[in-house]
């Protein structure tokens, strides 16, 4: 896994890289190899198992290289932490995505108001929410590469298959125990209605597999594709007034813009890459 981050810098990139650097220190649980949520008010650190913070941790470059490591080791059930009621397989109960958090143990002591405390609802069902789709792919792809993330996303194409066969996903939980969230119900499953973020899946292509990033005088790709993949293609993207295609191989990138723009464009690019093509069709 690369370290891309910059050495000492000031302004608010240096106070990032100094939070990013204490954040690893103080919240650190290396027991148990993942961040504990928080360190509450007599100081004492809670790690209840949260894979949310931990896999959003590792997808913003807030991890180390070592603990992003970790994390995915646990996550994805090659390592087991003691005293968690959930490991291994069950992490992935609901296939697509792995539990949010270990719900036999989880509970907070929060302040209700001053001189008061309150222990935090345990919740016993095993939580799952749609986010958890795009971070895990995309940890997957930056600490294990594009075939581990790949090998994921085929599991949650197959996952899907199966709800559409079924009806949709009332009728497939129903055969299979889950309850879903959303509409003022609770449930344990939140996929649908207000769970847009179930559209962030389809990201892992571009942001992910292709490494595309927007910039402010162009953009740049990073593309990491499976070894299965001999190129991929996506077009329609908007950016500073055209309308893009992106094509990638293993050596080559094609970029195809219509429309116009005042804007002097950069593409920037891995070393490794051995062309790069504008197009611009006729009557564009």
């Amino acid at each position: 896994m690369e370290d891309r981050r910059d050495g000492p810098v000031s302004g608010p990139r240096g106070l990032a890289a100094e939070v990013r650097t204490k954040g690893n220190e103080v919240f650190w649980n290396a027991a148990a190899g993942r961040f504990a949520v928080c360190i509450d008010s007599e100081g004492q650190a809670h790690d209840y198992g949260f894979v949310s913070p931990n896999l959003e941790a590792v997808h913003f470059d807030f991890a180390t290289p070592e603990h992003a490591r970790s994390i995915l080791d646990w996550i994805s059930g090659a390592r087991l932490v003691e005293g968690d009621t959930v490991r291994g397989e069950e992490i992935y109960r609901w296939i697509f995505a792995p539990l949010t958090t270990d719900p036999a143990q989880s509970r907070l002591v929060v302040l209700a108001e001053p001189g008061r405390r309150r222990l935090g609802k345990r919740h016993p069902e095993r939580r799952l929410r749609s986010r958890l789709f795009l971070y895990d792919l995309m940890a997957r792809l930056k600490v294990r590469g594009p075939d581990d993330a790949w090998a994921r996303l085929k599991a949650i194409l197959g996952w899907f298959g199966e709800v559409k066969a079924a009806g949709g996903y009332k009728e497939y939980y129903a055969r299979r125990g889950g309850s879903l969230q959303g509409g003022n119900v609770g449930g344990n499953l939140g996929i649908t209605l207000e769970f847009w973020e179930s559209a962030m899946v389809p990201q892992i292509m571009l942001n992910g597999f292709l490494g595309f990033r927007p910039e402010a005088d162009g953009f740049s790709l990073r593309p990491d594709l499976p070894c299965d993949w001999p190129e991929l293609a996506i077009d329609h993207l908007s950016l500073h007034g055209r309308t893009l295609g992106l094509k990638a191989s293993a050596e080559d990138i094609t970029v195809t813009g219509w429309g116009g723009s005042d804007l002097t464009w950069r593409i920037r690019l891995p070393g490794r890459f051995r062309t790069v093509e504008f197009l611009s069709p006729a009557g564009s």
